[in-house]
């Protein structure tokens, strides 16, 4: 069959079910399951990791006092050229692997003396140049190469050598990375080599500032920087989640994040560091590792053990991404578990509100709604990565050129956003809709309907009991025909209708432009339809 050939050849998989008349249970069965599938949590990685550069070694170590005395970096030498014998074997790794760190503890511990003193300013060949920072997982430091380009060499802390979850997050991430660089990922950090004792990764040096220091320095304060940043950042995440092997970051913060260039070049561009390095189940408890800085950038499911939500879902970078916004906006990290507080969402929308007003008025109206939807504490009610990214492609064209948006849902939202009879609108996404109530009693909503290209305005004006309808009705008539009137001479198709006990106006209109002046007369045209109803008592 045609359809057949086109599946094998793109790789799809098929699922045929019968169908009794309407009975279609297999296949609702079919999807239920795909639904509730639950990524499984991460395989544990066996073979220790050994610096690119170790020579080949003989299998044998000299005795731990021996190998203990000896100077840091000879240490290093000998230790990882142990370690690349020991990772080409098969079964038995892990238990030799152990006794290892057991009998050489003492010399483990002196690898991971680092210092840019010059003369023992030497890392496995890479001469450290100067301490940058020191973060909640290790140090940064300039380093030169041996063909001496200037690299960036992540040292993580020396606390982490014993502790197996975090050596196994070690792991992960420099797998992650080397998926990434062979992959040619665009907008991560080129990985170039990496040890685990002592553990560090060595990366290409990024000359800009971190979105920490950035935010620290105030210069995000205009939507356009902000919205091309967090672009960006989901672009680099999305392009990431849709490799083959679906690499994950799952340690979103904003020391994470590099603006290569920001200072310099209007060609500034977002860099990813550190996928999947820092992050380790229980990390809420250990608090030399992480702050309450960092804690509050993990999803839920990161920190504490949740029955049927995996750590291994692209939920997880979303919850991270959301936090990260919020953070741009703010200028100030999310505390931990702050998306649970009451006012949570008052606290969105006041950080969108810190940046300068847009020509764009409803950007930070939408921008909030992405942070809310992207931080849900359950993870199935979050945003996917994809509708995240999408929504602000939008906004940084809405804010970048508003006369080309087309959208009719951010057209709507935006007339309703310039009407002062809609102050406090509410938006509801799941019919493209704005809604605010008036004190008469009588209600509006706003709708761009992508399927007839035009806007929809429905006034409505119910009874509830308190007011007296047979007395109102004699002023209700003359009041819908007066906004009927009104918006058939602002280019409206518009009509009424007075049942028993409701009123309903309507009108309909293709916009002519998206210009700032031909939004703010259908605007107008809003207000001047809703006058003679709020003047109904």
């Amino acid at each position: 069959m045609e359809t057949d050939r086109w599946a094998e050849r793109l790789g799809v998989r098929v699922i045929r079910y019968e169908a009794v008349g309407e009975d279609h249970r297999e296949l609702l069965e079919a999807l239920e399951d795909i639904g509730s599938y639950v990524p499984p949590e991460d395989s544990k990685i066996l073979r220790p990791v050994v610096a690119r550069v170790s020579p080949s070694g003989n299998g044998s170590l000299p005795a731990p006092e021996a190998l203990a005395s000896k100077d840091p970096e000879e240490i290093r030498w000998l230790i990882n050229a142990y370690l690349k014998t020991l990772a080409s074997k098969g079964l038995g790794v892990e238990d030799e692997y152990k006794r290892f760190r057991g009998e050489y503890d003492e010399a483990i511990y002196r690898s991971w003396y680092v210092t840019d003193q010059p003369g023992r300013n030497l890392l496995l060949g890479y001469r450290i140049e100067s301490a940058v920072k020191r973060g909640a997982f290790g140090s940064v430091y300039r380093a030169t190469s041996r063909d001496g380009d200037a690299v960036a060499v992540k040292v993580l802390l020396e606390e982490i050598r014993n502790d197996g979850d975090l050596i196994q997050s070690f792991r992960r991430g420099v797998s992650s990375m080397q998926i990434l660089r062979n992959r040619h990922v665009d907008g991560v950090v080129t990985y170039l080599d990496s040890s685990e004792i002592p553990a560090f990764v060595v990366m290409n040096w990024v000359e800009g500032p971190s979105l920490e220091e950035a935010v620290d320095a105030v210069q995000l304060t205009e939507w356009d920087t902000l919205l091309r940043c967090a672009f960006e950042l989901a672009s680099v995440l999305k392009r990431a989640h849709e490799l083959p092997e679906r690499v994950l970051h799952r340690d979103l913060r904003p020391a994470n994040i590099m603006l290569e260039n920001f200072y310099t070049d209007d060609a500034w561009r977002v860099v990813v560091l550190d996928f999947d390095l820092s992050w380790h189940r229980g990390a809420s408890d250990r608090s030399v590792t992480y702050g309450a800085t960092v804690l509050g950038y993990l999803a839920p499911e990161q920190i504490t053990r949740i029955k049927g939500v995996s750590t291994r879902h692209a939920a997880v970078d979303v919850f991270g991404l959301g936090m990260l916004l919020y953070f741009m906006a703010a200028r100030r990290h999310p505390l931990p578990s702050e998306h649970r507080h009451e006012g949570w969402v008052d606290s969105i929308q006041a950080a969108a509100r810190l940046v300068r007003a847009p020509a764009w008025r409803s950007i930070p109206a939408r921008f909030a709604r992405i942070v809310e939807n992207a931080t849900k504490d359950e993870q199935a009610q979050r945003w996917d990565l994809s509708q995240v990214h999408t929504e602000l492609s939008r906004l940084r064209e809405a804010s970048v050129k508003p006369s080309s948006v087309s959208g009719l849902d951010m057209i709507a939202e935006e007339i309703a956003s310039l009407t002062d009879s809609m102050e406090g609108y509410v938006w509801n996404n799941d019919d493209f809709s704005a809604s605010a109530s008036l004190v008469s009693g009588a209600s509006v909503s706003l709708f761009g309907d992508p399927v007839s290209g035009s806007l929809k305005l429905v006034i409505t004006w119910q009874d509830t009991g308190i007011h007296n309808f047979g007395k109102l009705r004699k002023w209700l008539l003359p009041a819908s025909r007066s906004s009927e009137a009104i918006l058939r001479s602002n280019g409206w198709d518009s009509g009424s209708k007075i049942e028993l006990q409701s009123l309903r106006v309507e009108g309909t209109i293709r916009p002519k432009g998206v210009s700032t002046d031909s939004l703010q007369v259908l605007a107008r045209s809003i207000d001047k339809a809703l006058k003679p109803l709020r003047e109904v008592r």
